[in-house]
């Protein structure tokens, strides 16, 4: 009989699995299944840490080195949210707080709106809106203005933004000619300047298909971001990470920064798997704002968690905008 331990074989397996994973994600625009991979570059590095300090207790240095350079990979990718704190805001600068929920039809209405009402927004967005939230929205305490509903847009777009300005102006974006992929514009006040607030839920990709939507979908979001003159916020579930091959291209096009960058990686899908889930809910902000505050909040029954950020104008100095720290990677 073979008393040879079955745990050494079974790790390299394991670290095989995770070191191809890990080169895979960065195939994602050959792939779309790739791409789905290329989501849990912080699960990827958890696993690798974990391996490889197994790989080494049973002596396997030659697979826990590899196992370790995956970590350092995955690593580079996610320690940019996770180090430095938020650029100065200017002096006396005004804050605005934002909320973005996907609202599933199942949550508790009573329990979200108590929720909103305490917190006292300045911008709420949800995804997902149902005829009947509008109508508890709107009878609801909030103190805002719905400015984009169901009832107010072409096709009954599912994309609701409350904001405290009643003159907002609003106008909806349209990437393709499908309704599922439109966006909603909703231009509000900050500091006297307009802020240029985006709101979208693209396609989730399942297929391939799904996939080249939400894909085009960023691309547009990249490309209409980067053309603005004046701040832009774009808020929503995206359906990509951070890692995501298409999400990266559209941050390099359109100069958007991550408001989780500084804040810690905060997943918000699905609710209740907490720091095992994906963070596919957005607030992302061109380089004239900084995120002086970001949290998810709770579900209220959705399988999405909310996301709240506090924004400001940033802090400039006679030559322009102030450098981020430079601990942020």
């Amino acid at each position: 009989m073979d008393d040879e331990h079955p745990l050494p074989g079974t790790l390299v397996i394991l670290a095989f699995g995770v070191l191809g994973a890990t080169l895979v994600g960065f195939l994602g625009a050959w792939w779309w299944v790739f791409d789905l991979v290329a989501n849990l570059r912080l699960h990827l590095a958890v696993l690798a840490a974990v391996l490889s300090v197994a790989l080494l207790l049973v002596r396997q240095r030659g697979m826990a080195l590899a196992t370790f350079v995956g970590l350092l990979l995955n690593l580079a990718l996610v320690a940019p949210l996770l180090l430095g704190g938020p650029a100065p805001a200017s002096t006396d600068a005004s804050t605005l707080d934002v909320t973005f929920f996907n609202a599933k039809p199942q949550v508790d209405r009573d329990a979200m709106l108590s929720h909103l009402e305490r917190r006292d927004d300045d911008v709420i967005v949800f995804a997902s809106a149902t005829t009947s939230l509008v109508e508890d929205l709107e009878a609801a305490d909030l103190d805002l203005t719905m400015v984009s509903g169901p009832h107010l847009q072409p096709h009954g777009l599912p994309i609701v933004v409350m904001t405290r300005d009643p003159e907002a102006e609003v106008t909806v974006r349209e990437p393709s000619d499908q309704v599922r992929d439109w966006l909603v514009e909703a231009v509000v006040e900050l500091d006297g300047r307009p802020l240029h607030v985006l709101g979208g839920h693209p396609m989730s990709p399942k297929n391939a298909s799904r996939s080249e939507r939400r894909d085009l979908v960023l691309d547009w979001i990249g490309g209409w971001s980067g053309r603005r003159d004046e701040a832009v916020l774009v808020v929503g579930d995206l359906n990509a990470t951070p890692w995501s091959v298409p999400f990266r291209s559209m941050i390099a096009r359109s100069g958007l920064s991550d408001s989780q960058r500084m804040h810690g990686v905060q997943p918000s899908w699905p609710a209740g798997t907490g720091r095992f889930g994906l963070p596919i809910d957005h607030v992302l902000h061109s380089d004239d704002l900084t995120v002086l505050h970001r949290e998810v909040g709770p579900s209220f029954g959705s399988d999405h968690l909310m996301v709240h950020a506090r924004i400001a104008r940033r802090a400039t100095t006679a030559q322009g905008t102030e450098p981020a720290p430079t601990s942020a990677g």
